[in-house]
């Protein structure tokens, strides 16, 4: 560098910048947008995996607090949902009926033609259990009229489980519920 050239570079006009310096802020800045990017994609796709509904290969299943899982039938349509577990002469173990309704709203439930007793959870389209009926009793002949189990909360789905299973498992109102391999609606 000649002293021509020294003397404009250390005089030069402070708001002035060199083609290098020019070159060094504009690739700092793809540099930060290209980061940014990465990041929001990260963060997109972190969110996305955390509320997309757990799948696995098997059963319906629902899964509470303390890892106790059961097993599930499902039930779909209102002739099924009629029936419910009227046809069943118990409930194997490990075994739930699952009731999905196409609204959240207050789910009527009754034991006609039950033969034994059970446990009844309402649960909210997130899986919050808003209602626990223990040991509701069957309504078998000679009785006439059936107790209809009808708490006031609107529900997305109706868990009938064997009798003492949710004292067994600890559960209560607002515990949650995960369900997984449910058939899509």
């Amino acid at each position: 560098m000649d002293a021509d050239e020294l003397r404009k570079k250390l005089h030069a006009d402070p708001g002035q910048e060199t083609a290098n310096e020019q070159r060094r802020k504009k690739n700092s800045l793809v540099i930060q947008i290209v980061v940014t990017v990465v990041i929001m994609l990260f963060v997109f796709g972190a969110y996305v995996i955390s509320h997309t509904p757990s799948r696995t290969d098997g059963p319906p299943r629902a899964c509470f607090k303390h890892d106790v899982c059961i097993d599930l039938i499902v039930v779909t349509t209102p002739e099924a949902q009629e029936i419910g577990l009227s046809n069943y002469s118990a409930l194997p173990e490990d075994t739930g009926m699952l009731f999905i309704f196409q609204r959240e709203e207050i789910q009527r439930m009754w034991m006609k033609d039950m033969s034994f007793p059970i446990d009844i959870f309402w649960i909210s389209d997130k899986g919050r259990i808003l209602n626990i009926e223990k040991k509701a009793l069957p309504c078998i002949p000679p009785m006439t009229t059936c107790e209809i189990f009808e708490p006031n909360v609107n529900a997305k789905y109706v868990l009938e489980t064997r009798e003492g299973f949710a004292i067994e498992s600890n559960l209560f109102d607002n515990d949650v519920v995960e369900f997984y391999n449910l058939p899509r609606n």
